[in-house]
């Protein structure tokens, strides 16, 4: 799933000349494939609308004992520590213009969220303005089936 985002998002990506880097590994989620789809597209295009030219784009999984961990880390404008809950909410006024004058809704972090929860998952993130953001999702994984 995370190829594929990274594969569709490649091109948005270098209209900024920015370099999506990609760690990743096979893996069994629980739930919808294309309802997750859209919780990591909108994560990535967030990173991509939110970072300068040239920037570089780390998107990673790292598993944990019942659990996966995916990131998306920027270094992009950043994120007020007051602000980073209003992220997530419905038509928040957290919303910015991105990088190069890329409109924003105040949509997708929303609806993002509720995919995740609905998936008995968690989303958070952390960062610094001027520094650039991490956003995490952390999903539960199915079981090795012997």
């Amino acid at each position: 799933m995370l190829n594929y985002c990274v594969n569709l998002l490649q091109s948005k990506a270098q209209s900024k000349r920015q370099n999506l880097q990609l760690q990743t590994f096979e893996l069994n989620l629980k739930g919808s494939r294309d309802k997750l789809w859209r919780v990591v597209s909108n994560l990535i295009s967030n990173a991509i609308k939110f970072s300068p030219d040239e920037a570089i784009i780390k998107i990673a999984m790292q598993k944990k004992q019942h659990s996966v961990l995916i990131s998306v880390a920027d270094s992009g404008i950043g994120i007020s520590e007051e602000m980073q809950d209003k992220v997530f909410e419905l038509y928040t006024d957290a919303k910015r213009e991105g990088t190069a004058g890329e409109e924003t809704y105040g949509l997708g972090l929303f609806i993002s969220k509720q995919i995740v929860l609905a998936h008995n998952g968690k989303i958070w993130c952390e960062s610094v303005p001027g520094l650039g953001s991490t956003f995490y999702v952390e999903l539960p994984i199915l079981p090795l089936s012997n």
